[in-house]
């Protein structure tokens, strides 16, 4: 009786656990092959990245000494695009719910940061209700916030 309740136990175990295993390391291969990618890329342009920010729906590259920020959409692989800081000047772009900013996270419907240059705009998503998790709203508005504070430093 002991030893069939342990193999059963053991059993149900395996059963929870080696899913969530699997999420784990599948998601850990995906961040290693968009680093990879952030990484070649940037080689392709002749950049060396010093700070990354990998996120589901984007990939950034900084490299401080040229200040370059480099910008990878997932979904639009092969348009890597190059920023240049020192033309740039740089927003943090938060969008409420009814354009009624309550100041509440759970309210937002967007965070980006708007960059406008000399030769063009450029907008960078760090969160939109509708394609990312409302779980991540604080996280990404956090990130959106010391990426915001970083560029306007390096440039």
């Amino acid at each position: 009786m002991d030893t069939s309740a342990t193999l059963l136990g053991l059993g149900l175990l395996m059963a929870f656990i080696t899913p969530i295993g699997y999420l784990i390391i599948d998601q850990s291969r995906r961040e290693k092959a968009r680093k990879k990618i952030l990484f070649n890329t940037a080689s392709d342009f002749d950049l060396q990245l010093s700070k990354l920010l990998i996120l589901r729906s984007l990939s950034l590259g900084l490299d401080q000494e040229q200040r370059k920020l480099l910008v990878i959409d997932p979904a639009n692989k092969n348009k890597p695009q190059v920023i240049d800081l020192p033309e740039c000047k740089i927003h943090l772009v938060k969008k409420y719910l009814n354009n009624n900013p309550t100041g509440s996270v759970d309210d937002l419907t967007e965070i980006s940061l708007q960059f406008h240059c000399s030769k063009m705009e450029k907008k960078i998503s760090f969160f939109q209700k509708d394609v990312d998790p409302v779980t991540e709203t604080a996280d990404r508005l956090q990130k959106a916030l010391e990426w915001e504070k970083f560029l306007v430093h390096v440039k």
